[in-house]
């Protein structure tokens, strides 16, 4: 997109564009709105947003059905890994969503309101986040937590790596073909990097040896 634009103009372009049918579409805040979520479902897919406080009725409405829940309708998972010096805990709870969640204007096929808990404890120092969703599927959350972890692992494993390890954020290409080009570039980069067995490198050590 270009300088003028953002992505809750955008992304409904994008939707258009792809096949979306039986899929679950997950987008994080910046796609939080009742028309993109409106024009998922009219594809014949599902949703899962995440929910931050630039949405502070429907965060808050989110918070107050997973405090006032019967205890009969809340479904609780928890998973644990350790690796790379690092124990990550994470912790999600799903309720179903209450009739007008968010405001008057109700959300396309809204079924259910979650949290995810991710606890890491690294070099003796802990950190805890939890972050707030909700979603159109029918999900428990074994699948709830699983479909999140999915989203981030895109976000960690791409478009984390090219920020931090490329510096593309500092990137100041923006005429012409230069910014596909050099997004090409890297990512070409990026796979031949990962191809390349060296122990127990990172990806920044893998990229300084190839230089």
């Amino acid at each position: 997109m270009d300088g003028k634009s953002n992505e809750r103009v955008m992304i409904p372009s994008l939707l258009d564009k792809l096949r979306l049918k039986g899929s679950l579409v997950t987008i994080d805040a910046a796609g939080s709105y009742r028309p993109i979520a409106a024009q998922i479902v009219e594809a014949g897919a599902d949703y899962l947003l995440a929910v931050k406080a630039n949405q502070p009725k429907l965060l808050a409405g989110i918070k107050a059905a997973l405090e006032q829940a019967a205890p009969e309708t809340v479904q609780r998972c928890e998973t644990e890994d350790t690796g790379h010096g690092r124990r990550e805990r994470r912790r999600c709870t799903v309720v179903p969503a209450p009739a007008g969640l968010g405001g008057k204007t109700p959300w396309a096929g809204l079924r259910y309101v979650a949290a995810v808990e991710g606890t890491v404890l690294r070099d003796g120092k802990m950190t805890t986040l939890t972050r707030y969703y909700i979603t159109s599927r029918n999900l428990t959350a074994d699948q709830f937590l699983e479909a999140v972890w999915g989203h981030w692992s895109i976000e960690n494993s791409v478009r984390w790596v090219l920020d931090v390890v490329f510096g593309d954020d500092y990137s100041r290409l923006r005429s012409q073909f230069g910014p596909r080009n050099m997004a090409l570039v890297q990512r070409i980069a990026l796979n031949l990097i990962r191809l390349r067995p060296s122990g127990k490198d990172s990806l920044t050590v893998k990229r300084k040896k190839a230089g």
